[in-house]
C-alpha cells in the first residue's frame, strides 16, 4: 500500500510540475503548447504609422460577435486570420487587396467594418459586407 501511495505522489508530482511549467514558460519567451501568441500584425486600436520605408493602416473587422473559425480575412490572397474571436484588425499597405472567405459556410454571414485607419480612402467602402458561401472583396488600399 506503502509503494502505490509513493508512486502515486510521485505522478502526481510530475503532472503538477509540468502544469506550472507550460503555464509559466510562456512569460519568459519560452512557447509551449500551451502558449497563446498574437500575431505581429495585431494592434489593440486602428492607427496610422509613418516609418522610413511605408506607410501602413489598420482596418478592424468584426463578425458581429460571432465565431467563425472557417472565416478568412485575405490580404493579396494570403490568410490573414480568421473570426475564431469575433474580430479582426490587421495591418494593410498601399495596394493591398482585402476580402473575406467565407466559403465554408453555405449561409450568409454578416461582417462589419469597425475602424479603419485616418489614411486609408475607405469613402466608397461598405461598412456592412455579407457572403453566402462565397469570398467577396472589400476593397483595394488606397491611402489619401
Amino acid at each position: 500500500m506503502e509503494r502505490v501511495q509513493k508512486t502515486l505522489f510521485v505522478v502526481l508530482t510530475i503532472n503538477l510540475s509540468l502544469l506550472v511549467a507550460g503555464l509559466v514558460l510562456p512569460f519568459w519567451g519560452i512557447d509551449t503548447p500551451l502558449s497563446v501568441v498574437k500575431p505581429d500584425y495585431y494592434q489593440e486600436e486602428a492607427v496610422v504609422t509613418a516609418d522610413e520605408e511605408s506607410l501602413f493602416g489598420n482596418i478592424r473587422i468584426s463578425s458581429d460577435g460571432v465565431s467563425l473559425e472557417q472565416a478568412y480575412l485575405l490580404i493579396n490572397d494570403q490568410r490573414s486570420g480568421n473570426f475564431g474571436d469575433g474580430e479582426l484588425v490587421v495591418r494593410v499597405y498601399e495596394g493591398d487587396t482585402v476580402e473575406i472567405d467565407g466559403s465554408a459556410y453555405k449561409r450568409q454571414l454578416d461582417f462589419s467594418i469597425s475602424a479603419v485607419s485616418s489614411n486609408i480612402d475607405s469613402d466608397y467602402w461598405s461598412k456592412v459586407v455579407q457572403t453566402n458561401g462565397n469570398i467577396v472583396k472589400i476593397a483595394l488600399i488606397k491611402f489619401r
